[in-house]
């Protein structure tokens, strides 16, 4: 029996055919009988013979359909003219063209034409073209793909080497995506590649999801970028710009409304340590027919009274996983941890309604998986269970940029957390990471935006104060008359240094433990011996996490005549590379705030006596302060210091007064102890 049945529709569309006896083969199906099945090259098949039929999506691309290109000359001509102007760049993009549709029945269309001039291997990227789409929901062609030569001469793409493939997994909210992917012919550095694309969305997830936007300007130069969107003139557009991006023209053409927007010679964008998510920085347009956040309020709010259900089910799973809490802080604590550590991550979409809202509660529970959606759902159901306040909300990382949520309502997000709401406070839980300890969450959430839509409200996640993120080191050390060094040090950490630290552990075997450690006390001293180390816990989230070691170093410190010349074991020089320029171009951009302190006792031998010690120190500004202090007291050298960075992003305005704070840290941690035989 055929495992497909096959349709009329089928007729003269390409098919994957594989027989009982294993083999396989592509055709086109001309005809069906009651027995026989007619192919177009392989001629009749019994379907007895026939084990199961897919259909190959269609991917057309006939070269003569596309006839909005420059000609061949032309797009020569502006590229030798392109490279006289910004010879020294990777790359430069000729045509960035890309225009969005919606049709009056909810349709939508979307083209892309791209030409780009590869200038180095890293471009050569260009030709490499991944096309995503959802075939249950609309179609994707491919209009126009090939190479153009120096002198002219074009390399078209075999259209039958386009493949179709699943993309991987990721944090994104919808999976029923697929990949067409093919590579353009025949590209060396000095080409010029070119392709076009259209797709055709049929079945939108909401008549009300057309959010077309674009950022212009690249990290290659742009000689022209244009955007535009198509829509009927009865609907009103909203739209949102920033960062210099240019008005729109707006025409009419018939029953539509088109509103276009172009950009020329845009210069590459300068990369600097830290720099914000480009999306933040160059020209942005976002465009929505929604004019407030009402809509999605509305639909979103209805969802999550559906999925945030407490089951009998998950009222029995809250009581066993709260047994042992002692306070209200245990509770939410162990079910944090329980969500954290039992509900595998993947993403598993397939819709509006399960994309951007997740399962319900009790189907996560009962698979044992889900996305970011469904696990932010199961845990904001199970501290309702306790009686908190808790919600699903939406988020963009702050590693990809600021999306302006307060400015214009589109519903793009990446990610999603629980916001839980207290009479004496709010705070935030991410349930996707496995090893992050109660009350920390992943510091991509911090300082951003957060769309809850249960509450109506667009909600302001803080940095954490830097104590949430912190390192602190503590280490005892007695050097001998030689110069040997027996050491104990103590490592513990909180926040996003901690959970990434246990992920780490965790996911090494512990017989490799010991390698780790040696590896770290060599950097310290070529050579030293490890006499014992210890691990925190990688599995308990109740309990911090810290690294701790004892080791000896031989002739540690540097002999000139009788003097020794001394530094603190383990206190690294600082290094500040978000500070090395001379100026910056944009604000410096951490993921959180920090904490890294120091707290470390030398003993040396009594026939030495302290020759210097670098004097104490105390800096403060409004991002950040440092305090640093040596003190002695019967032959013991004790070193305390901290520095502190408070908020996530410094202005440019304020960047020379930062860099003047890091500098003088950075040569504090420089200064050696000089002590004297």
């Amino acid at each position: 029996m055929i495992k497909i049945l096959i349709l009329s529709f089928l007729l003269s569309i390409n098919q994957k055919v594989t027989l009982k006896d294993g083999t396989s083969f592509e055709d086109k199906i001309l005809q069906t009988k009651n027995s026989t099945i007619v192919f177009d090259k392989n001629g009749s098949i019994q379907k007895s013979l026939i084990d199961e039929i897919k259909t190959i999506p269609k991917v057309t691309a006939p070269k003569i359909e596309f006839s909005d290109t420059i000609p061949i000359k032309e797009i020569i001509k502006i590229s030798n003219e392109a490279v006289k102007k910004y010879g020294s760049a990777k790359g430069i993009i000729i045509l960035d063209n890309g225009t969005n549709i919606l049709n009056p029945d909810g349709t939508q269309i979307n083209k892309f034409h791209f030409i780009g001039k590869i200038l180095s291997p890293e471009t050569r990227s260009w030709a490499d073209i991944r096309l995503s789409f959802d075939e249950t929901r609309g179609s994707i062609k491919v209009l126009l793909a090939r190479t153009i030569h120096p002198d002219g001469s074009v390399s078209w793409l075999d259209y039958s080497k386009i493949k179709t493939i699943l993309p991987a997994q990721g944090m994104a909210f919808f999976n029923k995506y697929k990949n067409i992917v093919f590579n353009l012919p025949d590209v060396s550095v000095g080409d010029i590649v070119e392709c076009a694309y259209e797709s055709e969305l049929l079945k939108p997830y909401d008549s009300k999801q057309f959010e077309p936007c674009t950022f212009f300007g690249s990290g290659e130069p742009v000689i022209d970028e244009i955007f535009t969107v198509i829509l009927p003139d009865t609907i009103k557009l909203n739209i949102y710009t920033r960062n210099g991006a240019p008005e729109a023209k707006i025409t009419k053409e018939g029953s539509n409304k088109i509103y276009t927007w172009e950009m020329k010679n845009i210069p590459p964008r300068t990369e600097e340590t830290y720099m914000p998510g480009s999306i933040s920085l160059v020209p942005g347009v976002f465009c929505t027919i929604l004019h407030s956040w009402d809509y999605w309020f509305d639909k979103e709010s209805n969802w999550y009274k559906e999925r945030l259900e407490i089951t009998p089910e998950i009222k029995e799973l809250i009581t066993k996983v709260v047994s042992d809490a002692k306070t209200k802080e245990d509770s939410t604590a162990m079910i944090y941890h329980w969500v954290q550590t039992n509900i595998r991550y993947i993403s598993i979409k397939g819709g509006l309604a399960s994309g951007a809202s997740g399962h319900p509660a009790t189907a996560t529970l009962k698979a044992g998986y889900g996305d970011c959606t469904d696990k932010a759902n199961l845990l904001a159901t199970m501290l309702r269970g306790i009686g908190l306040n808790a919600y699903p909300v939406t988020v963009y990382t702050n590693d990809n940029g600021r999306i302006p949520y307060r400015e214009i309502p589109i519903l793009w997000g990446n990610h999603q957390i629980v916001e839980v709401r207290t009479p004496k406070d709010t705070f935030w839980l991410d349930p996707v990471s496995e090893t992050y300890r109660y009350p920390y969450f992943g510091a991509s959430d911090h300082g951003i935006l957060c769309i809850n839509a249960s509450c109506r409200s667009l909600d302001s996640i803080p940095v954490p104060p830097p104590e949430d993120n912190a390192r602190n080191y503590t280490l005892t050390a007695e050097i001998d008359t030689n110069g040997n060094v027996m050491l104990e040090s103590y490592k513990k950490y909180t926040g996003a240094t901690e959970a990434g630290l246990r992920e780490y552990y965790k996911y090494t075997k512990e017989d490799d433990y010991k390698d780790r450690f040696q590896e770290m006390i060599n950097a310290e001293s070529p050579g030293a011996e490890l006499i014992s180390y210890e691990v925190g816990s990688t599995k308990d989230l109740m309990k911090q996490f810290y690294l701790q070691w004892k080791y000896k170093m031989t002739n540690y410190p540097t002999c000139v005549g009788n003097l020794w010349v001394l530094k603190v074991p383990e206190f690294n020089k600082y290094e500040f590379p978000e500070v090395a320029s001379a100026t910056r171009k944009y604000n410096i951009e951490y993921s959180t705030s920090s904490e890294v302190s120091h707290h470390s006792e030398i003993k040396i031998p009594s026939i030495y006596k302290i020759n210097w010690l670098p004097p104490a120190l105390k800096i403060k500004n409004k991002y950040a302060s440092y305090t640093a202090e040596y003190t002695v007291k019967d032959n013991k050298i004790t070193f305390i210091d901290k520095l502190c960075k408070y908020e996530r992003i410094i202005p440019v305005k304020d960047y020379q007064m930062y860099k003047s704070f890091l500098i003088k840290v950075a040569n504090y941690s420089k200064l050696p102890m000089i002590i004297q035989k």
